[in-house]
């Protein structure tokens, strides 16, 4: 009498696991690489666009400074990031904007200038600011050298700004970076197996 074997039948349910896991594997693995690839590209175009609002400037002579007040509006809005030329005072005109120190308190200063009087072979500025009701209460002599406003950009001064700060460079630099480090450090723990495995696998 022959006895009869049951023969375990191919587990056919198996095989989708095994592809559904293959393929969570694969898209993880897109994933982290373009992730990866889109922290570098965020790195890379915060540190272009600060060199080339902020810092590129300075390579001809200008200067950048970041507008904190509203005294020029609507010609210059809070928050822009206006661009300087050195000039000599005696090339400015009544309705040039001018950055300087004020006076007062020593605070760098962007106004218009509403008036010119010349005494003594000195040259005296009224500035006003275009919002303002009335002009600045002393006169500037501009002495030491004038800056006069070659273009302005609107609310690009707010970006530059969080970008030089403590929290900007942690967020837009650091941050970024550590994801890259960690990415690279993961990619590195899985191709280890893969690697052993192939070692030890019997030659055929």
């Amino acid at each position: 009498m022959i006895s009869e074997t049951a023969c375990p039948e191919p587990a056919e349910g198996a095989r989708p696991e095994i592809q559904a896991g293959g393929r969570q594997r694969t898209w993880a693995r897109g994933a982290g690489r373009l992730a990866g690839r889109l922290a570098i590209l965020g790195i890379l175009g915060v540190l272009g666009l600060v060199l080339v609002t902020a810092a590129a400037p300075r390579l001809w002579g200008y200067q950048t400074y970041v507008i904190y007040g509203s005294s020029m509006e609507p010609t210059i809005k809070l928050g822009s990031l206006i661009v300087a030329e050195s000039v000599s005072a005696d090339e400015l005109q009544v309705g040039d904007i001018i950055v300087f120190r004020s006076p007062s308190n020593g605070i760098m200063v962007t106004h218009r200038i509403t008036g010119v009087r010349e005494e003594d072979g000195q040259r005296y500025f009224q500035t006003k600011g275009d919002a303002s009701k009335g002009g600045d209460l002393l006169e500037v002599t501009l002495e030491d050298g004038a800056q006069q406003v070659a273009y302005d950009l609107p609310y690009l001064g707010y970006f530059v700004h969080f970008a030089g700060s403590t929290t900007g460079i942690i967020l837009l630099v650091v941050l970024p970076a550590a994801g890259l480090l960690l990415s690279y450090w993961a990619k590195q723990r899985r191709q280890q197996p893969q690697a052993e495995a192939a070692e030890g696998s019997p030659e055929s």
